[in-house]
């Protein structure tokens, strides 16, 4: 494991989901400047290729798997949902599969949310009411995703 893989590790794990994903962006603009002001603008692509590698390919699961991914989707966290899918694009690959990772993750999560509702007693108890809570989690999950995946045919 590279000093720079395991840093960025330590990252992901110290930090909230949120903060990592804004110093990334932080971090590939400054690179990017710094190429600009300083640097042989050659240097500009595998630059930015070594800080996406290292920041967003490198730990794609620690962010898929972080504590507060499925607070991102619950709490209808669009800015940092839409910029996960952003970085991810980014580094997209038929090797790397970050969006079709990222797409899994969210129907894993509303699948579990949405069996967990149909096997709540409680809800159970509540008749029609139940089903009026199903449909209306229904419909909130789909304009979520479509909220921050607004140009994919999902």
């Amino acid at each position: 494991m590279s000093y720079r893989h395991h840093t960025a590790l330590q990252i992901v794990a110290s930090d909230n989901l949120s903060l990592y994903l804004l110093r990334v962006e932080d971090v590939l603009k400054t690179e990017a400047d710094r190429v600009k002001e300083c640097l042989d603008i050659s240097t500009m692509i595998p630059l930015v290729d070594t800080v996406e590698e290292v920041m967003i390919t490198e730990v794609s699961q620690e962010i898929l798997h972080h504590n507060d991914f499925a607070m991102l989707i619950e709490q209808e966290r669009i800015e940092d949902l839409k910029r996960i899918s952003d970085l991810f694009k980014r580094v997209d690959s038929d090797e790397t599969q970050s969006m079709n990772q990222y797409r899994l993750r969210w129907r894993n999560h509303i699948q579990a949310k949405g069996e967990a509702m149909l096997n709540d007693e409680e809800l159970a108890k509540k008749g029609f009411k139940a089903i009026e809570d199903f449909i209306s989690f229904r419909s909130k999950s789909v304009a979520l995703v479509k909220r921050v995946f607004p140009n994919e045919h999902l």
